[in-house]
């Protein structure tokens, strides 16, 4: 996706004027390593991010869970239906999430890749996200008169 689309889509819209876009992502699409549920990301908000990483969440009982960072060795605990603050340091990335209860069980894995705002997303397996319903791009706008 590049920044570029997006501007354009939302700029020609017949309502706006100027636009200025102080932070674009892409929320986190889970991939399922080992289990037979869905990774169910309820909120999800970003806060920064240097650079592309992957994060592995592990299910160590129905309701906990270990989020670990491919490199730089980030780890947490978290609990479903909470939402958890990651501030990893060492990889300079800061976001919040909240995994919603869907009958995990103790082994199930699964990985996320968080990416750098306000840069062009490029997914290395070439998927392009696509939108295919309003709800899927959230926008907060402030009028300046």
């Amino acid at each position: 996706v590049r920044i570029s689309d997006i501007y354009a889509l939302i700029d020609n819209l017949s309502t706006v004027d100027y636009l200025h876009i102080k932070k674009f992502y892409i929320k986190p699409w889970p991939v399922t390593i080992y289990g037979n549920k869905e990774l169910l990301l309820g909120q999800f908000k970003l806060e920064k991010a240097n650079g592309s990483m992957t994060y592995f969440i592990n299910f160590t009982g129905s309701n906990s869970y270990t989020v670990k960072a491919s490199s730089g060795g980030f780890q947490t605990t978290g609990s479903v239906g909470s939402t958890i603050n990651i501030t990893d340091k060492n990889n300079g990335i800061t976001f919040s999430l909240d995994i919603q209860a869907n009958g995990y069980q103790q082994g199930y894995r699964y990985s996320i890749t968080i990416s750098e705002p306000n840069m062009d997303y490029e997914d290395p397996g070439y998927n392009l996200p696509v939108f295919q319903k309003s709800s899927q791009l959230t926008l907060t706008v402030h009028e300046t008169v």
